[in-house]
């Protein structure tokens, strides 16, 4: 009995592992001082870990892959990463709106030229 509980909790450990849990509690620790920096409701504190978690987990996976750094290292960078998540994301957002816009006149270029 105690050989099967000891083989799940095993499994259980990797399965966490290799989806990246370390990544998402490194992004949920920045979302938490991100707490500390600004006055914040409950509701928006919840909606910043969610948010925290989640680009911290994205990011430590571009990290992983691109980047041969040990993983204590991506962690900590994760929990940077947190802290600024709503920025981030922000950023991105404009980023792709520029993007956008810019590809609607370029297409609109190529319609009028033809």
């Amino acid at each position: 009995m105690e050989e099967k509980l000891l083989k799940i909790v095993t499994y259980v450990a990797v399965w966490l592992q290799d989806i990246g849990v370390t990544f998402i509690i490194g992004g949920l620790v920045g979302g938490v001082i991100q707490r500390f920096r600004k006055v914040m409701t409950w509701r928006k504190f919840i909606s910043t870990l969610v948010l925290a978690g989640f680009v911290g987990w994205v990011s430590g996976h571009l990290l992983t892959q691109y980047f041969d750094l040990p993983i204590q290292v991506v962690t900590a960078i994760c929990s940077t990463i947190g802290v600024f998540a709503e920025n981030i994301l922000k950023e991105i957002e404009g980023l792709i709106s520029n993007a956008s816009e810019w590809f609607k006149k370029w297409l609109n270029k190529k319609v009028d030229n033809e």
